[in-house]
């Protein structure tokens, strides 16, 4: 069921209809790149924590962990930041998203 069905095709229930549609779709694009930014600085910031307390307990002569989670630390290190930096640049440019529904709906038919 379309807009034009509930509110007919007046030009104004159209831009309120769109408004509300690009609101939904910004606020969607916001939480979703906010929360995996989030997600991957604190697992960035985990696996640089990992590699500094491997390295105190290497210098004291004990070991901390197993090698294949001080590989994987390094991994996340050096993905991290790339992938963090590509997260925010795709939120940004998924905004033309909601600027083109919003256009769409104030377009005359």
């Amino acid at each position: 069921m379309g807009a034009h069905v509930i509110f007919g095709n007046h030009p104004v229930a159209r831009k309120i209809v769109a408004g509300g549609g690009a609101f939904v779709l910004a606020d969607l694009i916001i939480g979703m790149a906010a929360f995996s930014t989030i997600v991957l600085a604190a697992l960035w910031y985990f696996s640089l924590g990992w590699l500094q307390l491997t390295a105190e307990f290497q210098a004291r002569g004990m070991t901390f962990g197993s090698a294949w989670q001080l590989d994987l630390a390094w991994v996340e290190l050096m993905v991290g930041l790339p992938l963090i930096v590509l997260t925010v640049i795709l939120g940004v440019r998924a905004f033309s998203l909601p600027r083109s529904v919003y256009r769409a709906g104030k377009a005359p038919h």
